[in-house]
């Protein structure tokens, strides 16, 4: 009986934890907080994004990846390393809003349908990012944003752009409650049928 358990448990956290590789597809996938201003609360996969390696607001370092629906809805993220240098492979932590980080650190902000907010703090990695001059040919990121005036509200994603690495899946808020739910169901009639 305890190994039946087992392994419904196993098998309930792996479905709660799945991951969907990207084989060269342009994905951006995030979920956020009930009450985000940014995410909306919302946990969403979209395929079909742009590239823009270049000059955003003049700065010709940042990488900015945007998806555009036909509603006119967009989704953006960008980033640029530490002084506004380049970003490569590695972790950003720290960072502040693009384009307003301050001198030294890394600049990162993301929105989505038509919210953004440069008061926003977080990290990001950046899991492959390759360039043909000035055009950005592969892109992976994981990212996190927090808005500053909006704690503890967050964003949390993925970005692939012709890139083969796969993104890890973050289940909803209310999927954890669900699986925990779940597991205290299995212990009960666990004990239940223990006790005959």
């Amino acid at each position: 009986m305890r190994t039946r358990f087992t392994v419904c448990l196993a098998a309930l956290l792996v479905a709660s934890c799945a991951s969907i590789a990207s084989y060269g597809a342009d994905l951006l996938y995030y979920t956020s907080s009930p009450h985000s201003y940014i995410g909306g609360g919302e946990t969403l996969l979209l395929e079909g994004l742009s590239a823009d390696a270049s000059f955003k607001h003049g700065f010709p370092t940042s990488v900015v990846i945007r998806r555009l629906d036909s509603s006119g809805a967009f989704w953006e993220v960008a980033l640029v390393g530490p002084n506004n240098s380049q970003p490569t492979v590695g972790s950003y932590s720290f960072t502040e809003g693009w384009p307003f980080q301050p001198s030294g650190q890394a600049g990162f902000i993301f929105g989505a349908e038509n919210r953004e907010d440069a008061n926003v703090r977080g990290a990001f990695q950046v899991l492959e990012i390759e360039r043909v001059g000035d055009d950005l040919t592969k892109l992976a990121v994981d990212f996190t944003q927090f808005e500053k005036f909006n704690l503890p509200e967050f964003t949390m994603g993925s970005i692939r752009f012709h890139s083969d690495i796969p993104i890890t899946f973050v289940p909803e808020p209310s999927t954890f409650a669900l699986a925990a739910l779940g597991g205290v169901g299995l212990l009960a009639v666990r004990r239940r049928f223990a006790r005959l």
